[in-house]
């Protein structure tokens, strides 16, 4: 990590460890920090190609749970080109509860908001009808994850 202040990130799909994604935080610039669930509810649905995604409209769904990382700047340019921010999904700061902080990373954990970290979210312009009658899930899992997922190569070129 960088001298710099990191910026606190709650990630809840292919992002978190054990997921394809999670090589984009399995660095140096970054560290995780805790678990943690959503204060509000969101939805946080799957795709056709099982890639999930929160809809911003809180107070619909579920109560999210995630990982809290603490990431350095390149990696968080990183997490925003992935996320197509803030083209695609939008970063806001979103509050957490029933933290669980992962004990090596206690000490830096103390000297951050891991309370109020960033989250990457479709805006609610954006949803579309249908994807609001898609079953909520409050956890993206892994075995759901590994039999269902379909990798970037691997989808229709119409996608």
């Amino acid at each position: 990590m960088d001298q710099r202040q990191p910026t606190v990130v709650f990630v809840y799909g292919t992002l978190k460890r054990g997921f394809s994604n999670h090589r984009l935080l399995d660095c140096p610039g970054a560290k995780l920090l805790a678990h943690a669930t959503t204060v509000e509810q969101y939805p946080l649905i799957t795709d056709d190609y099982y890639i999930p995604y929160t809809l911003n409209i809180p107070g619909k769904g579920k109560n999210i749970k995630g990982e809290i990382y603490a990431v350095d700047d390149a990696v968080l340019a990183t997490l925003d080109k992935l996320e197509n921010h803030p083209v695609w999904y939008q970063r806001e700061n979103t509050p957490v509860k029933d933290v669980l902080l992962v004990e090596e990373s206690a000490s830096v954990a103390a000297t951050l908001d891991v309370q109020n970290p960033w989250m990457y979210k479709i805006p609610e312009e954006r949803v579309k009808p249908d994807q609001l009658l898609k079953p909520f899930l409050e956890c993206y899992e892994l075995a759901e994850h590994q039999n269902h997922y379909v990798p970037r190569g691997l989808r229709s070129a119409a996608e």
